[in-house]
């Protein structure tokens, strides 16, 4: 069984604060001390899961992951 102490259940209850002001319509750089914070609860398509300017559909579902460098894949084994 999980035992929480009242600062734990404090943290929680401010994350939730946060998530439910950021589905009301807040932005969440606004109602986070800096984009480096690990505040408030993310969405579950992973949008404003990067939180830096111009940034926020990085990682997102149904968006581009692009590679930096060309793929380089090794040969493969006997039998696999």
């Amino acid at each position: 069984m999980a035992n929480f102490s009242k600062s734990d259940l404090e943290f929680i209850l401010k994350q939730i604060f946060i998530a439910e002001a950021h589905a009301a319509g807040a932005s969440l750089i606004d109602l986070l001390p800096n984009g480096q914070v690990p505040f408030g609860l993310r969405t579950v398509d992973g949008s404003y899961n990067n939180l830096v300017a111009g940034q926020s559909e990085f990682g997102a579902a149904d968006n581009a992951f692009l590679r930096l460098l060309d793929a380089s894949y090794r040969a493969s084994y006997a039998g696999t």
